[in-house]
Formats: C-alpha cells, structure tokens, sequence
C-alpha cells in the first residue's frame, strides 16, 4: 500500500505538468489566433476603405473626363467618342478584376502562422523534431 501512495503523487504531479503545459501551449495558440485576426481584420478595413475610396474617384474622374470630350469634340463625331469611351472603361473594369484575382491568389493566407505553429505541434507530438 505504502507503494500505492508513493506512486499517486507522482502520477497526480506528472498528471498536473501535463495538463499546465496543455493549458500553456492553447493559450499561447489562441493568442497567436487573436494576432492573426486581429490583422486580417485591419488588412480588410484598410482594402475596403482603399478600394471604395479609389472607385469613387475614378468613377468621378472618367464621368467628367468623358462629358469634357463629348463636350469639345464636333457633334458629328460624340456618338464615337461616347462608345470609344465606354469600351476603354470597360476594359480598365477587366484590367482591374485581372489584377485583383492576381491579389488575392498571391497574398499570404489567414491565420498563416497560426495554421504552422498547429503544424509544428502535431509533428512534435508525433516524435518528429
């Protein structure tokens, strides 16, 4: 019996180290996940805000640059100008979706590194180093 309590201290010791350490690699985990969204979140407030900003201007710009050229060129010659306008805005809009896909496969993923430490936790469970 003497055996028996000997071994439920240090069983119940190992068993509480155990669950600390747990208890610590979660947390340090969910903080890396707090980090990580609280940057994806700035980085989608910054590009909505960029974006929307960047559309009402251009959108302003080539209205007013357009009714200018209506304006000055000869009457015989606006209906032209009209549909030569809209094809260059038409192919600016498909220029930009290009560019935008081409972001938006390319940019780092959301919770990158938070995905890696998980990562490199399974593989140090599992005996690799």
């Amino acid at each position: 019996m003497d055996d028996e309590r000997d071994d439920r201290p240090g069983l119940l010791s190992s068993l509480g180290r155990t669950l600390s350490s747990t208890l610590g690699l979660i947390e340090t985990r969910l903080e890396l996940l707090g980090n990580d969204l609280a940057l994806a979140q700035g980085d989608l407030t910054k590009l909505v805000i960029v974006t929307a900003s960047v559309v009402l201007s251009l959108q302003l710009g080539i209205l007013l640059g357009v009714i200018f050229l209506i304006l000055v060129v000869p009457e015989s010659a606006r209906a032209l100008v009209v549909g030569i306008c809209c094809l260059l805005v038409i192919a600016g809009s498909f220029g930009g979706v290009l560019w935008l896909r081409h972001w938006l496969k390319n940019r780092p993923g959301f919770f990158e590194a938070t995905i890696e430490e998980f990562k490199k936790d399974r593989e140090r469970l599992r005996g690799r180093t």
